[in-house]
């Protein structure tokens, strides 16, 4: 399977692309709190999706399922000795402790979610937040008509639809960190995380980065693959762990952007 490209990207942050299924992808930075606002939720997709990842791992972890089982098992020995029942249907309250890990999933989520509003700076004032300069962030947009060839209905609303999102965080006169590259599961396998994120890339070049790096987590294998496709090296690993669990790992990559060919870097891999 053939790389995405980028073929054309602009001094003044636009540029274009074509997908791996042929379609027409438009990459320009959104320079408004409006429209910075409006692609929250596909730049926080990856860190949704760990925390929903996170809490599955905890509630499914063996001492959890050993826990409800112990107890289920318990409550139907003390029901059946006091109340001397005549029938195993009588035995369902016994099921309840069961229910013990999928509410315990649910807490975690809340609690997880809720912790981190306070720890992402750009959880509450998204748009905001990345249109301060020096922070930037970037749109991937289908063009018009690959926008409505993707959707059965033909409205204006389909057009420069939003396929994918990567920011650059300003670090220090020569540094920049990647983060919220998110795509929707709808468009992916199409190359759009790799060609937004060469668009990231290159565009910070071009602002005077030398370095840029990355955080993510063991439990993105598709988005590492992207990342080291790309030239990043991993630096640091930091193992996350919850209630004496290993729940994922915290993986720090970095590339030397001054040292890369920006034509190739525009162009391919090749």
């Amino acid at each position: 399977q053939q790389p995405a490209a980028v073929p054309a990207s602009l001094p003044d942050g636009t540029g274009s692309a074509i997908s791996r299924k042929g379609r027409q992808v438009q990459l320009r930075p959104l320079l408004t709190e409006p429209e910075a606002e409006a692609c929250r939720d596909i730049g926080l997709l990856p860190f949704t999706w760990t925390i929903d990842r996170v809490a599955h791992r905890i509630s499914s972890s063996p001492p959890v399922l050993a826990v409800a089982g112990l107890a289920a098992a318990v409550t139907a020995w003390l029901m059946i000795r006091r109340y001397q029942l005549s029938s195993w249907r009588q035995l369902w309250p016994a099921a309840c402790p069961l229910l013990l890990p999928p509410a315990l999933r649910g807490l975690l989520w809340l609690d997880c979610s809720r912790k981190h509003t306070w720890v992402l700076p750009d959880y509450r004032q998204f748009g905001r937040y990345w249109t301060a300069p020096p922070n930037r962030i970037y749109g991937a947009f289908f063009n018009s008509a690959a926008a409505l060839a993707s959707r059965s209905a033909n409205t204006e609303d389909n057009f420069n639809l939003l396929v994918g999102t990567a920011a650059c965080l300003h670090l220090d006169d020569s540094a920049c960190e990647l983060q919220r590259v998110g795509v929707p599961a709808e468009f992916r396998g199409e190359g759009i995380g790799e060609i937004i994120c060469r668009h990231a890339m290159l565009q910070s070049r071009r602002l005077g980065y030398s370095r840029m790096q990355l955080h993510v987590s063991s439990d993105q294998p598709r988005a590492i693959r992207i990342y080291e496709s790309l030239g990043f090296k991993l630096k640091e690993r930091k193992p996350i762990r919850e209630l004496g669990l290993l729940i994922t790992e915290q993986r720090l990559y970095e590339i030397d952007l001054a040292c890369l060919d920006p034509v190739k870097l525009a162009g391919g891999l090749d």
